[in-house]
């Protein structure tokens, strides 16, 4: 078996990786998309808690409906901003 079959040990194991790079000599200090990563690292207690794992991915498949749903807001919100525009301007 091998440890980046699984995907939340991939996650686990980029998080890792980009925390370490963060020190390495030639990164320059000021490289904040390195540390931003950091966010990342309460991410991998979900594999210890089976219950979280099963709730952040069925928040992650939902991601793609509420693209949907955004889209939709985006259109509603373009109609009614310029029928605002053109009756009240």
């Amino acid at each position: 078996h091998s440890y980046l079959k699984s995907a939340w040990n991939v996650l686990d194991f980029l998080v890792v990786t980009m925390g370490y790079i963060e020190f390495l000599p030639m990164v320059n200090n000021n490289f904040a998309s390195i540390r931003s990563i950091r966010v990342l690292r309460p991410l991998r207690s979900i594999n210890s808690v089976p219950g979280l794992k099963v709730l952040v991915s069925s928040l992650l498949n939902s991601l793609s409906m509420m693209g949907n749903v955004l889209l939709l807001f985006f259109f509603l919100f373009l109609f009614f901003g310029l029928l605002g525009m053109q009756l009240f301007a």
